[in-house]
């Protein structure tokens, strides 16, 4: 399996349990399922570090609080990742 499709398949994995959530849940708000802890291990597998991760998830359209309370890191971390841009990507 491809880097990028084992990306994918984790990413649906954390999908599944963050958003797969019965409706009478809020869309930002997040209960946390047994699974979750191993999807993120895996993602960490492939990165290595917590900013591609939360990258990754929020360019999979999960929240920041999402992120953050799935990763168990502060908002603010979360936050301060998403608006640095990349080193190659800054104008």
């Amino acid at each position: 399996m491809g880097e990028k499709n084992q990306q994918k398949a984790i990413v649906d994995v954390i999908n599944e349990q963050l958003v797969g959530q019965p409706e009478s849940i809020g869309k930002n708000q997040i209960v946390h399922k047994p699974g979750i802890a191993k999807a993120l291990n895996s993602l960490r597998k492939i990165h290595h570090q917590k900013s591609p991760i939360i990258r990754e998830l929020s360019s999979q359209g999960f929240t920041r609080s999402q992120i953050a309370e799935a990763m168990e890191i502060r908002y603010q971390h979360v936050r301060n990742v998403l608006i640095t841009p990349l080193v190659g990507q800054r104008k």
